[in-house]
């Protein structure tokens, strides 16, 4: 079994299928009790109750077992799981990347000032540093981030 390939729904450490559950129930009291139980029967309702019940913990157990793992981690414990490694959670940043700005059939100076917008579809971003386009000089490659912090700016 490759542990990389785990799925996050594979990880359990006990079994929370609602039927393997109520059929374990089932089973369990009618060998105690040696009835045989039938739908109707108002055992076999009070059963069922049960069975949602010990399947709803299971589940619960299954997930407090997967907030162990940095992998399946979530919210607070994904935090817990990097603080026992002291490898504290990144906060969101914004992508950055180059932009080429470039000019053709001009006379004098062109500036570029720091906080020069520039969109690409929805996404849009800032220079971060200033240029200037002249004659000498037609284009010029300037740092900008995305106004966003987060996966937006990295598609």
């Amino acid at each position: 079994m490759n542990v990389s390939d785990l799925k996050r729904e594979e990880v359990k450490i006990v079994d929370d299928n609602p039927e393997t559950v109520l059929a374990e129930m089932i089973a369990d009291y009618e060998s105690r009790t040696g009835k045989t139980l039938q739908p109707a029967h108002i055992e076999r309702l009070l059963i069922n109750t049960f069975a949602y019940r010990e399947t709803l913990n299971r589940q619960q157990i299954n997930e407090a077992y997967r907030q162990q793992h940095v992998r399946f981690a979530t919210g607070l414990m994904l935090d817990l799981c990097g603080d026992d490694v002291n490898t504290p959670r990144l906060e969101a940043s914004a992508a950055r990347c180059t932009i080429r700005f470039q000019a053709t059939n001009f006379s004098g100076e062109v500036n570029i000032p720091i906080g020069t917008l520039v969109s690409v579809g929805d996404v849009v971003f800032s220079t971060i540093e200033q240029g200037q386009l002249n004659t000498n000089r037609t284009q010029q490659d300037l740092q900008a981030a995305c106004t966003q912090t987060g996966e937006r700016g990295n598609p």
